[in-house]
């Protein structure tokens, strides 16, 4: 049985020179992570300007398009290849189902679709932004690496018991989704810290240092 369950990391790339980031520029969880799990979308490489390809930012965004010069729809998600089995057993009660994690491994993904690169954006920094943003990318794939680690310390060899096959499966992947946030916090301070170093500014040292760090050898 193959499953998918996703985590949404929403990023913005702003232009104003600010201390600190303004709210509609701060790295944000989306609750509809759904809503784009069926989505095209492409895994981990360099990105170009075609990847983003929505015509308009979110509607809570909108008001804020001339301050913002790009944004990117990112995922961690279980990946295809995850394999997961459901299996009759008995206990002391009588008959259940079971189920348990074969193998459990995560992609980072991009949505271009619902990726927003603004029209009016200088050439001259199309490059930096580019940069940008394939930071955030590689930050993802940092963070599902560090999720398939953790899977396989504490995910492995455990049951996921119901009466139905049904109920074992949504034990299965109640517990899965939890696992798969339970990484938010740690990636949401990690692109906040690498936007208030690197957005709403164009510092070109310190943004080649994250990407040598982050995406160099990816």
């Amino acid at each position: 049985m193959r499953g998918r369950c996703t985590v949404l990391l929403l990023l913005c790339c702003f232009t104003a020179e600010c201390t600190r980031l303004p709210e509609f520029a701060t790295p944000y969880i989306s609750t509809g992570a759904d809503e784009l799990s069926s989505g095209p979308f492409i895994l981990y490489r360099k990105l170009t300007r075609a990847d983003f390809r929505a015509k308009e930012l979110p509607a809570r965004l909108v008001h804020e398009k001339g301050r913002i010069n790009a944004y990117s729809a990112l995922s961690i998600r279980s990946s295809v290849n995850s394999q997961f089995r459901i299996y009759p057993a008995e206990n002391s009660s009588g008959r259940q189902h079971c189920g348990e994690i074969i193998s459990l491994r995560f992609d980072a993904v991009m949505f271009p679709e619902n990726s927003w690169w603004n029209p009016q954006l200088e050439r001259k920094h199309f490059a930096y932004v580019l940069q940008h943003e394939q930071i955030h990318f590689a930050l993802m794939v940092r963070g599902a690496s560090r999720l398939a680690e953790r899977a396989d310390r504490e995910m492995k060899q455990m049951e996921y018991c119901g009466v139905t096959e049904h109920e074992a499966r949504q034990k299965l992947f109640s517990k899965l989704r939890s696992f798969i946030h339970s990484e938010k916090k740690v990636l949401l301070q990690e692109h906040t810290v690498f936007d208030e170093e690197t957005s709403g500014r164009f510092n070109k040292r310190l943004q080649n240092w994250w990407y040598e760090k982050t995406a160099g050898d990816l």
